[in-house]
Parts: structure tokens; sequence; C-alpha cells
């Protein structure tokens, strides 16, 4: 099974985070919540860095 990694980049203390996931189910899930949380307070980007990563970057 794949693995899939998360490279999102918050403002927090720690910029950058990586997590990495048993599925591409998990991770669906996983975007379609934290989209929906930030869906009015934050602009969302994502850019496919390759089949197996996705970059999301909150502004």
């Amino acid at each position: 099974m794949p693995i899939v990694r998360l490279v999102a980049e918050v403002p927090l203390r720690e910029s950058l985070k990586t997590v990495r996931f048993s599925s591409m189910g998990t991770i669906l899930n996983l975007l379609e919540k934290v989209l929906k949380d930030y869906q009015n307070k934050l602009k969302k980007h994502y850019t496919v860095i390759s089949e197996n990563q996705i970059r999301l970057r909150f502004l």
C-alpha cells in the first residue's frame, strides 16, 4: 500500500509539518476536514508535489 505524505504549512510554532498516512482515503478525509474547518477563516491553496505528496498553504 502506498504511503501518502501531507506537507502542511501553517502559521504556528512549527511552520512545516509532515505527516504520513496509510491510504489515500485517510488523506482525503483529513483534507476534507481541514478545508471545512478553515473555509471561513483562511484562503486555501494546495499544490500537488508528486503523485503522493500534497502541499497545503494557509494564507
